[in-house]
């Protein structure tokens, strides 16, 4: 898909970073809804405020109310009690200015949750924290690697084509992009979307598959704007010289537009 559409401007996407703070105070949540009841209750509570519940007199309560019943209908769940989901802005991952050779994988450990942390934001996210905790461990086990390959200077060597990257792709890349220290670097930036993914959905951020970007995930959420609560979708996207992802806003309210056209010094997944 072309991305034809003109992005927001940078102060308008720096106005709205802060996910699930609507108006009337933070997104209501029910207290003893965990798995895919939740899931259900979320995404009944918020398809409702932007289609069936726009005009009603109260839109949260006339969502709530819409949302309990397509619990009731599948799980026969009742109860209406409710903890406020009141999360923090999403992090900025923001990174150094380093090339490959330089950059330094600790960071990855340094910014990293701690497990009882991430194991309560896991779930309540509605996330696996054994499996995110793996994940993020197999993550932490390759930067090492790929350090060490960088500490025993072999930054400038010829790199070996990587299995994702086809040869015709391989043969076009400059001679200083098919280096050791390159390709350590691409791997770095994509641990890091894959780590920042994980961060907005713990965040408060759903994220749903780019179906025209297999390898892109689009990431939707309430958000209080002067115009009202609308619901805003986004992207991550990177400075080409840094690792550190972050939300970019794509669309808002009503409109299903995936399409973005990204600054010439951003780099989309």
């Amino acid at each position: 898909m072309a991305d034809t559409i003109v992005a927001p401007s940078s102060d308008e996407a720096e106005q709205y970073p802060s996910p699930v703070r609507g108006k009337g105070g933070p997104i209501p949540t029910p207290a003893r809804l965990t798995g895919d009841a939740r899931a259900l209750w979320d995404l009944a509570f918020e398809d409702a405020l932007q289609v069936e519940c726009q005009t009603a007199v109260d839109p949260r309560q006339c969502a709530i109310q819409v949302a309990w019943k397509a619990v009731k209908e599948k799980y026969g769940e009742t109860s209406e009690d409710f903890v406020t989901r009141d999360v923090d802005e999403p992090k900025k991952w923001r990174g150094g200015n380093q090339g490959a050779s330089e950059k330094s994988m600790a960071s990855e450990e340094d910014t990293a949750m701690t497990d009882e942390k991430l194991a309560l934001a896991a779930r309540g996210a509605g996330i696996d924290p054994i499996a995110l905790q793996k994940r993020r461990a197999v993550r932490a086990k390759e930067a090492a690697e790929d350090q060490a390959l960088l500490n025993a200077g072999y930054s400038d060597h010829p790199a070996r084509r990587p299995d994702n990257v086809s040869s015709a792709e391989w043969s076009r890349l400059p001679i200083e992009e098919r280096t050791v220290g390159a390709v350590v670097w691409r791997r770095h930036c994509l641990r890091s979307y894959a780590e920042a993914v994980e961060d907005a959905v713990l965040g408060g951020w759903k994220a749903e598959k780019n179906p025209h970007r297999g390898s892109e995930w689009i990431f939707k959420s309430w958000v209080e704007t002067p115009d009202g609560w609308q619901l805003v979708r986004g992207i991550l996207v990177r400075l080409v010289d840094k690792s550190d992802w972050y939300m970019k806003e794509v669309s808002r309210g009503s409109s299903l537009s995936l399409a973005i056209r990204v600054a010439p010094d951003e780099v989309r997944r």
